[in-house]
């Protein structure tokens, strides 16, 4: 499973974690674990699950709708409320579990990662944004990502904006236009889905996700480039 994490609120995780799952041509699920459903307002086509009525389902019925579902062609989201978090986070993070058997699965854990979900991940996304709370945020947060291989992208990048690790993937900030619909975004997205394995271009590659180890990041770098607002 690709987690996909934010170092605050409104860093774009959601938007990333949307523009992975349109960019893959393998076999993709998505799931909003962050309780905002709004990845699934990131696709007007998509089929929409409750995460909460399916970790309600007997076990036989559960096997019998994750393999129609599976079959499934649509894009399909899978959403956890913040009571589900709760009551039955063990569960879904077994549902998506049992998914992966099936294809990659590309979660959206928001701010406050699902500990039962970020157990899955095999490869962790780091979103953050050029500013010092969402620094000192992703700082702590690596902690988590340490035993898993992890991507670091600086979203919201002014022109001239660059991180001093060249493996990070740097977004353009698009203003008010929907970053889905930027090319140059969109662009910046692909090359991530398709270091993660999500999206290949030669034929033949076996489509199947491959995450690769990153070299760690140095987070005071991005220091110096911070602006301050007055």
């Amino acid at each position: 499973m690709i987690a996909v994490i934010g170092s605050k609120g409104g860093v774009g995780t959601t938007t990333v974690a949307a523009g992975l799952a349109h960019a893959a041509n393998t076999a993709v699920f998505a799931a909003d674990l962050g309780a905002t459903n709004d990845l699934a307002l990131a696709d007007a086509s998509c089929q929409l699950w409750s995460l909460d009525s399916l970790a309600l389902l007997p076990e036989h019925k559960l096997s019998q709708t994750l393999h129609t579902l599976s079959a499934a062609r649509a894009t399909q989201v899978f959403s956890l409320s913040w009571v589900g978090r709760v009551l039955y986070g063990q569960t879904a993070a077994a549902i998506l579990d049992t998914l992966e058997s099936h294809g990659v699965v590309v979660a959206d854990l928001g701010c406050q990662p699902l500990p039962q979900a970020l157990e899955l991940a095999t490869h962790v996304v780091l979103v953050i944004t050029p500013d010092p709370r969402s620094l000192r945020r992703a700082e702590k947060l690596q902690t988590l990502c340490n035993s898993r291989a992890a991507s670091l992208v600086l979203n919201f990048a002014r022109p001239g904006d660059q991180a001093q690790n060249g493996e990070t993937v740097v977004l353009p900030d698009v203003g008010q236009a929907d970053p889905l619909d930027d090319e140059a975004w969109s662009q910046a997205v692909r090359g991530l889905a398709g270091q993660l394995g999500l999206f290949v271009e030669q034929p033949g590659v076996p489509q199947t996700a491959r995450p690769r180890s990153r070299k760690s990041f140095s987070w005071r770098s991005l220091l110096p480039r911070v602006r301050l607002v007055e």
